[in-house]
């Protein structure tokens, strides 16, 4: 009858091969008959993988130092008293000396009423290139032909897993895959380092001015990584938040000391005027509204500052209708080939940007008329304001002062960063 074995803790091995010449094992390789020199907490003091035929082998790799391998120990021993001679158990630990796991034994078990009857061995350089691993437990599982079965987890190791692999050493075992060359000191995900970008989240970065690159801004799509990268270089800060709230920067004004500002009228602002690189990456799958998000809290801790989208009272600029002046001699006509102004055949609300885009904060549409319309204007309209006005009279509109009730973004220093 065929009995099961498993081994725990890093076993010393003699092979005549140096760790330079010895592959990785995979699943279905013969095992060398690997010796386990120095022994500890066992009668024997060496044995050979050889002495096990006919059993199931399982080294489960150890430290002294891990926090996850000392209770896998008595689970251990438990499997072991419970298949009695079908199992054997033997921890390969990486660890420094005999001495330092001896003691480690002694005082974690064999001093009180819980006393392991494992066999403990350290664990060498061949060992460790057949059997590569980055962290543990990890279990090396050889079937009872010495043929190596499956590396996992601890969490594998269970009783019904034990005598299923014992009865057929094809079973399938979730596989435990380290990364060798992940390397801790480089980006994750970068060239596959640590995973590739199916595992991303997100990845945002936010810089200073970058000098020598031209101010842009955009999105590009992966469609081998199934990842949407959103840029903006070179970019102020209400710039960057324009692509968060969707709405024009003439909607953007600062709170402080209770005051409101709109931002680009002020002749000096670090939000107007400092600039930044933003981008930020994330899974195609990712809804618009949960990148904004994301966008919206990077900003925000970056810059210091607090973001909301609110009502505000707040003076402004109001474009009415009014009655057209009986003369049609009007003045729009002579300014149609003059290059100091510019000729627009634009509705309402094209008019409203225009003019809030040129130095009247904030212009409002109360015209309630779809209708285009054509007009010449000044091309600094705001530095010409009265004859700006008297164009707009021409045309039966009127720009007025007033207060109204805007929904704006209200940008406001967090002074608790």
């Amino acid at each position: 009858m065929k009995k099961l074995l498993c081994f725990i803790g890093g076993a010393m091995l003699a092979i005549n091969l140096t760790a330079q010449q010895i592959k990785p094992l995979s699943v279905g390789d013969q095992v060398p008959d690997l010796t386990f020199n120095h022994v500890m907490n066992s009668t024997k003091t060496q044995f050979k993988l050889s002495d096990f035929k006919g059993k199931l082998v399982i080294l489960d790799f150890f430290g002294t130092w891990c926090g996850a391998c000392i209770p896998l120990v008595p689970k251990l021993n438990s499997l072991q008293n419970k298949l009695k001679d079908s199992i054997q158990i033997i921890v390969v630990c990486d660890d420094i000396s005999n001495e330092v796991v001896s003691k480690f034994i002694k005082k974690k078990w064999n001093s009180t009423t819980r006393t392991i009857q494992l066999p403990f061995v350290l664990m060498d350089s061949v060992k460790f290139s057949l059997f590569p691993h980055r962290m543990v437990p990890h279990e090396v599982w050889i079937s009872p032909e010495g043929k190596l079965i499956a590396a996992t987890d601890e969490s594998q190791v269970t009783l019904e897993n034990l005598l299923a692999a014992y009865s057929n050493p094809q079973i399938k075992l979730k596989q435990k895959v380290d990364q060798m060359d992940f390397n801790r000191d480089l980006p994750l995900l970068i060239n596959g380092n640590g995973g590739n970008m199916d595992r991303l989240i997100h990845k945002s970065i936010f810089t200073k001015k970058l000098e020598g690159v031209p101010s842009c801004a955009g999105i590009t799509l992966d469609t081998i990584n199934h990842t949407r990268r959103l840029y903006c270089i070179n970019s102020s800060p209400v710039n960057q938040l324009t692509n968060v709230y969707g709405i024009s920067r003439s909607k953007f004004v600062l709170i402080k000391n209770n005051a409101v500002s709109f931002i680009d009228t002020m002749r000096s602002s670090s939000l107007k005027d400092s600039m930044y690189c933003y981008e930020i990456t994330i899974p195609d799958t990712v809804s618009k509204a949960h990148y904004k998000s994301i966008m919206k809290n990077d900003l925000e801790q970056n810059l210091s500052i607090k973001t909301q989208l609110k009502k505000v009272q707040i003076p402004c600029y109001i474009l009415k209708k009014i009655d057209k002046p009986d003369s049609h001699n009007t003045s729009n006509n002579k300014y149609d080939k003059d290059p100091n102004f510019t000729h627009l055949n634009v509705n309402m609300k094209g008019l409203t940007n225009i003019l809030t885009a040129n130095g009247f904060y904030l212009v409002l549409n109360e015209t309630n008329s779809p209708d285009n319309i054509e007009i010449n204007l000044p091309k600094h309209p705001y530095k010409q304001r009265e004859l700006t006005m008297k164009i707009l009279n021409e045309q039966g509109l009127q720009l007025t002062r007033g207060i109204r009730t805007v929904e704006l973004v209200t940008i406001e220093k967090n002074n608790h960063n």
